[in-house]
């Protein structure tokens, strides 16, 4: 039994760890507070999650395959839970489990009263090559992030952009509905629906089947496609005029250093996270906004980094970090999304989603 205030296990690149009758109690944490494992593998049998909470990201678990920068590596990299409990564990996505890439499957296990002040009141994944739940009880579970008197948030479930197969499950009185999925591969079979409001809220499945499942009088939503993406207008640009430019250089000089103009910023730690684009981006508009007003703005470099990566609704695709892409940058500054200022969004070493 492990009980204490703080995490109970971190790896990163390490072998597989398997846990076997185990029980992890009142453990609190950033991100996971039971288990915080990068690029590494775990089997879980016969355990038990009570009471983790962390104020990020997965209560009980957070396993990011997508941490080593060795791309093979993070394709072998899964998690394994059967007969296993988790009770009263919350965060603020994934109460009980966030998974970003990998393998994911879950046997025989209970998940009841979870809580999330965000998204997946249970579990939380995105880009999996496959996420498998079958013969487990989703009950109670929460997720508390509403616009109005309703949004489907998955209270049970919440999963983007992975393959999804759900067989022999029961889902029974998850607040804003059971499972919500945003284009997946999405499989549902032989399941319980009972007291969810919406069984299924499926938005711009790749392929959809569900079969012999028992909705009661809970809502099925197969093919939502009224989420809003970016609206990208393409037009000629405008020729851009320089107004009072302070510098008049007839010849590059050696060096240039924003500190000979007043124009430096905030140092910024990336420590182990990746996302430099996000860090010289910011950077660079932080020293726009000083050389304009002359006032320094400290902006959040986590927010841009988080928001634009492929494991975010609203990020790019093509590589699981945002980056190969010189556009991500403007694209968050220039929308509605960003910048913020850091107090609102500090740096966070551990969380892969934010709010």
């Amino acid at each position: 039994t492990i009980s204490q205030n703080g995490r109970a296990i971190f790896s990163q690149s390490a072998g597989d760890i398997n846990i076997y009758n185990t029980k992890f109690r009142n453990l609190k944490s950033g991100n996971g507070a039971a288990l915080l494992l990068f690029s590494t593998s775990a089997k879980i049998d016969k355990s038990e999650f009570i009471n983790c909470s962390s104020s990020n990201n997965g209560g009980a678990i957070l396993i990011d395959a997508y941490a080593s920068f060795n791309y093979i590596q993070e394709m072998g990299v899964s998690l394994t839970v059967c007969n296993s409990n988790f009770v009263n564990c919350s965060a603020k996505f994934g109460g009980s489990i966030v998974q970003t890439g990998g393998r994911l499957l879950i046997n025989e296990s209970n998940f009841v009263n979870n809580f999330v002040s965000n998204k997946g009141g249970a579990i939380y994944t995105s880009l999996l090559t496959s996420a498998i739940v079958k013969n487990s009880t989703f009950k109670d579970n929460k997720a508390n992030f509403t616009f109005g008197d309703y949004s489907p948030n998955g209270g049970a479930i919440y999963t983007l952009f992975n393959p999804v197969l759900i067989n022999n499950s029961k889902f029974i009185n998850n607040s804003n509905g059971a499972i919500y999925s945003n284009e997946c591969d999405f499989n549902v079979t032989n399941c319980q629906f009972d007291n969810n409001i919406e069984a299924i809220h499926s938005y711009y499945p790749k392929s959809l089947s569900l079969t012999n499942n028992t909705l009661n009088n809970d809502i099925l939503i197969e093919n939502d496609t009224n989420m809003d993406y970016h609206l990208i207008i393409s037009n000629k640009a405008l020729e851009i005029k320089l107004v009072n430019n302070t510098i008049n250089v007839e010849n590059l000089p050696s060096r240039f250093d924003l500190r000979d103009w007043g124009w430096e910023t905030s140092v910024k730690d990336q420590s182990i996270t990746s996302g430099c684009w996000a860090f010289t981006a910011i950077s660079a508009l932080e020293s726009n906004i000083r050389k304009a007003t002359g006032l320094q703005y400290n902006a959040s470099t986590r927010n841009m980094h988080r928001t634009m990566s492929a494991f975010s609704e609203y990020g790019n695709s093509v590589h699981p970090d945002g980056v190969n892409d010189t556009g991500t940058p403007i694209d968050y500054l220039v929308s509605w999304i960003g910048p913020i200022q850091y107090d609102i969004d500090p740096t966070d070493n551990y969380a892969k989603l934010i709010a």
